[in-house]
């Protein structure tokens, strides 16, 4: 399919199609995807936010920390490059953690060495950690409950 997509036409192949297929082909290519990534990216310079990383540009990626499709916030997605996007997904899907097992930092307005780490960053790290051993132990009540 073609680059641009209207959103209920998204919508309606996300009923149809299993959800990794329909997100990467579709939700990503969707004028509400498109429209959140301009409004982050202008906002936070058009810088990665990984502290310390001074890569810039319109090229970087737009990367999901809480999966809230179609009711993203700006807290939500983080601007990456390429080398951190792919070391924010390389651990199994632990978005916390880079290639060495050391936590990804966040900078706190999205200028990689100007921001540090903020608090709000640090509070969706914890928030992050929680939900999922609450996920974990669900699942092993499950497990046991069979």
């Amino acid at each position: 399919m073609g680059g641009r997509m209207n959103n209920a036409a998204v919508f309606l192949l996300s009923l149809l199609l299993p959800r990794r297929l329909w997100y990467r082909r579709f939700y990503l290519r969707s004028a509400h995807w498109r429209t959140l990534r301009e409004r982050v990216g202008s906002v936070r310079r058009w810088q990665c936010q990984v502290y310390g990383c001074t890569e810039r540009g319109r090229h970087l990626d737009l990367h999901h920390v809480v999966y809230r499709l179609w009711r993203e916030r700006g807290a939500d997605v983080r601007l990456l490059c390429r080398r951190h996007h792919a070391q924010a997904h390389s651990r199994q899907g632990n978005h916390t953690r880079g290639k060495s097992g050391s936590p990804l930092l966040f900078s706190a307005r999205g200028g990689g060495a100007a921001g540090g780490v903020g608090r709000r960053h640090v509070n969706n790290l914890i928030i992050y950690i929680l939900i999922s051993t609450l996920g974990k132990f669900f699942e092993f009540l499950q497990e046991v409950a069979q």
